[in-house]
């Protein structure tokens, strides 16, 4: 690691401070606690992304619908709030057979490319698990002595 400060190399000093303040800190064991429910933190090992992607695409299954039905207009105070409040609904009134198409339409293709999504995730968790199978019969043949030579590679 490299510190620098306004073009300065200030690794010696500053990484020493650093380091030490680091290590002398008690393990509170709120790191661990974040890197588990942070949404951004990405995974290392391979069953925390397993786990990782199976929670995302569970999420974003309850999340693919855009609702117009529920849109509420803030009003400010007085009579120049009072006009404009009412100039809003009466475009809303005008406008909202259209925002309710165009946002049935999102909707539909929110919801395939999620569908698309959980088949692809389903697929290749097949695909990974046909491949593990594989590779535990290789290897079960290596170990038994097989020579893959003989048998033609089979």
């Amino acid at each position: 690691m490299k510190i620098s400060v306004a073009g300065k190399d200030r690794t010696d000093d500053l990484g020493k401070r650093l380091s030490k303040g680091v290590h002398s800190r008690p393990d509170d064991g709120l790191a661990n606690s974040i890197t588990k429910e942070a949404g951004l933190v990405l995974p290392h090992t391979g069953e925390e992304i397993n786990a990782y992607a199976d929670r995302q695409i569970g999420v974003m299954g309850g999340h693919t619908n855009i609702d117009v039905t529920t849109i509420r207009f803030a009003r400010r105070p007085g009579l120049v709030g009072m006009a404009g409040w009412l100039l809003r609904r009466l475009m809303w009134k005008l406008q909202r057979f259209n925002f309710e198409w165009l946002t049935f339409k999102q909707n539909t293709i929110n919801r395939q490319f999620a569908h698309q999504i959980e088949l692809e995730h389903a697929a290749r968790a097949r695909q990974a698990e046909q491949l593990e199978k594989r590779v535990r019969t290789l290897e079960s043949r290596l170990a038994g002595g097989k020579d893959t030579a003989k048998d033609g590679g089979r």
